[in-house]
């Protein structure tokens, strides 16, 4: 019995290692890049490659624009 316990921990700690790099390694994106989020950034995702728990950062002015559609 305490072999079972001793191996299912010598395989649990290990991935949740794994599992928490994920966390570690996401990235933040400002959308528009330093120009900032504007009606027309269609070429702004070109190159980049989005993971899960990556954050989208959107900079925008709220006198003009507002997220409620998002």
């Amino acid at each position: 019995m305490a072999q079972g316990i001793g191996n299912a921990i010598v395989v649990s700690v290990p991935l949740l290692g794994l599992l928490h790099r994920e966390n570690v390694w996401a990235a933040t994106y400002t959308v528009g890049d330093a120009g900032g989020w504007t009606f027309n950034v269609v070429g702004w995702p070109n190159g980049k490659t989005f993971k899960t728990g990556d954050v989208l950062v959107f900079n925008y002015n709220p006198t003009e624009q507002n997220m409620w559609l998002l």
